[in-house]
C-alpha cells in the first residue's frame, strides 16, 4: 500500500488546526513531515505531530523562524526531514482539509502515478499529490510553484508529467479533493491586512495573485513598480517593512508618492480605505471591474 506523508508548515499555538487536519487521515498517511515556525518540541500542536509520528514509525517535525519566505521553508522540509526519493507527498495547508472523498482514492492514485510515470497530481493548479524526486524545488514567494531545476535543460520526455485533477469528472468540485477553511477561521476582512503583508516580503509575487482576472501578465510591470515605490517610501521615511509601517505611512497623509500608490494598486486602495478611512465596504475581488473602479484620492 503506497502512503504518503503528509506535508506543511505551520506557526505556534496551531493545535486545533492541527489535529483536525491530521487526525482524520491518520490511516492514509505514513506520517508528517512538517516545519513549525517560532515554537519548539513543547508547542501543543508539535507535541500532537510528534505522539503521530511515534505511532506511525515515520515522518519528522522541524523548527525555525519565520523569514516571510515560503518557497524556502518548503524546501527546508523537502530536504531536512528524511523524504528520499519515490517517497508520496500529500501537500496541503493547516487551513485546508483532505476531504473524505479524497481520502479513501490516495492508495488508488498512488498506483497510478507509479504505473504512470506520473511526479505532480495538482488540483487548480496547486500541487497536491508527488512522488518526490530529488531535482524537485520550491520557487517563489509567498506563492510558491514546484518546478525541477533541471527542467530546462532535460528532453521532454524527461521532464515533470503534470496531471491536473480538476478535470476529472469525479473531481470537478474542489470540496471532493480539499476543503478550504479559511472564509470560516478567518475574520471577513482578514485579506486586508494579509496582501499588505505578502507584498512586503523580499522578492514577492504577490502582485501575480489573480493577474488572470485583471490585466494578464503585461499588468505586472506597472504593479512592480508600484510595490517598489511603497518599500522605497518605507525606507525614505524610515518605517519599518511592515504592515504597521505602511499604516503609519499613510496616516501622515498622501503625498505624490503615496498617492499614486494608493490610487494604481487595489490592494494598498483597500488597505488605506480599511485602516486609515475606516472604509469597511472592502471586498476581497480580483476582478478587472474591482480594479477598474478602485476609488481615487
Amino acid at each position: 500500500m503506497n502512503k504518503p506523508y503528509l506535508v506543511f508548515m505551520s506557526g505556534p499555538n496551531e493545535y486545533e488546526n492541527i489535529f483536525e487536519l491530521v487526525n482524520p487521515i491518520k490511516s492514509y498517511i505514513r506520517g508528517v513531515c512538517a516545519l513549525i515556525h517560532d515554537a519548539d518540541q513543547y508547542d501543543k500542536g508539535v507535541e500532537y505531530l510528534l505522539k503521530v509520528n511515534n505511532e506511525l514509525n515515520g515522518g519528522n517535525i522541524i523548527f525555525g523562524p519565520y523569514t516571510g519566505d515560503h518557497s524556502l521553508t518548503r524546501n527546508r522540509i523537502l530536504r531536512e526531514t528524511g523524504i528520499k526519493d519515490g517517497d508520496f507527498l500529500l501537500i496541503i495547508d493547516t487551513l485546508e482539509r483532505v476531504s473524505n472523498k479524497f481520502a479513501p482514492e490516495i492508495d488508488q492514485l498512488c498506483n497510478y502515478m507509479n504505473n504512470n510515470n506520473i511526479d505532480i497530481i495538482r488540483y487548480l493548479v496547486k500541487p497536491y499529490l508527488i512522488k518526490y524526486r530529488e531535482d524537485l524545488i520550491y520557487m517563489g514567494t509567498p506563492h510558491e510553484a514546484l518546478i525541477t531545476l533541471t527542467d530546462s535543460i532535460l528532453e521532454s520526455e524527461n521532464r515533470l508529467r503534470v496531471i491536473e485533477l480538476s478535470n476529472n469528472p469525479s473531481f470537478r468540485d474542489e470540496s471532493d479533493v480539499r476543503i478550504n477553511l479559511r472564509p470560516m477561521k478567518r475574520d471577513s476582512k482578514h485579506f486586508v491586512n494579509h496582501y499588505i503583508k505578502y507584498l512586503l516580503q523580499p522578492n514577492s509575487n504577490q502582485n501575480c495573485l489573480g493577474l488572470e482576472y485583471h490585466g494578464g501578465s503585461s499588468e505586472l510591470p506597472r504593479l512592480e513598480k508600484l510595490r517598489k515605490s511603497l518599500l522605497k517610501a518605507l525606507r525614505d521615511n524610515n518605517l519599518p517593512r511592515t504592515t504597521d509601517g505602511v499604516k503609519q505611512l499613510l496616516s501622515n497623509g498622501l503625498d505624490e508618492v503615496t498617492r499614486a500608490i494608493v490610487n494604481g494598486h487595489k490592494q494598498v486602495n483597500d488597505f488605506y480605505r480599511y485602516f486609515i478611512l475606516k472604509d469597511d465596504t472592502v471586498t476581497d475581488s480580483h476582478s478587472q471591474e474591482s480594479w477598474d473602479n478602485i476609488p481615487k484620492f
